[in-house]
C-alpha cells in the first residue's frame, strides 16, 4: 500500500476493500489471512485453482465487482512475488458472465398502460415528450 500512497483516495479504497475480501476468503478456508508464502510454493495450475475457487466464493457478488477485485489482487500478488500472465488468466479462470435482459420497444398498449392512471397535466407532459423526444428541461408545463 505504501507504493500507492500518490494514487486517489477512492481507488486507495477499492485496494482496500478487495484485499480485505480475498483476506477473509484466506482466512475462512485456510486458517490465516496471508497465504502468500504457500502459494508461492503453489505451481501455476495450482495457483490458479486456488484463485478460481476465490472467484467461485464470490459468486453472490456482480460479475464486474469480481472481474474489479481480481484485477486488484492480481497487482498484489505481483508485487508479492507471484506473477500472473493474461493468457493464463483467460485460459485457467472462468469468470461470470452478466447476463443482460433483451430491450425491446414500448408498444401503443405498454404506453397506454403506464400514461392511463396519471393525472392530466402529467399525461400530456409524457405525451408531448414522447411524441417530440423532448427531455424534461425542454418541456415546460405551467404548475
Amino acid at each position: 500500500m505504501a507504493r500507492n500512497q500518490t494514487k486517489d483516495y477512492k481507488t486507495l479504497r477499492g485496494y482496500n476493500v478487495a484485499l480485505n475480501n480475498f483476506e477473509n476468503y484466506c482466512m475462512e478456508k485456510h486458517g490465516k489471512a496471508d497465504v502468500i508464502l504457500e502459494l508461492k510454493e503453489f505451481d501455476k495450475e495450482q495457483i490458479y485453482d486456488f484463485l478460481q475457487l476465490w472467484i467461485n466464493w464470490n459468486d453472490h457478488r456482480n460479475p464486474s465487482t469480481i472481474k474489479g477485485y481480481f484485477s486488484k489482487i492480481k497487482k498484489y500478488l505481483y508485487h508479492r512475488g507471484i506473477a500472473l500472465h493474461q493468457q493464463d488468466i483467460n485460459e485457467e479462470l472462468e469468470f461470470r458472465s452478466i447476463i443482460q435482459e433483451e430491450r425491446y420497444g414500448l408498444t401503443l398498449d405498454d404506453i397506454q398502460t403506464i400514461i392511463k392512471p396519471m393525472r392530466y397535466k402529467h399525461r400530456t407532459q409524457f405525451i408531448c415528450q414522447l411524441s417530440s423526444l423532448m427531455r424534461i428541461g425542454e418541456l415546460t408545463i405551467d404548475s
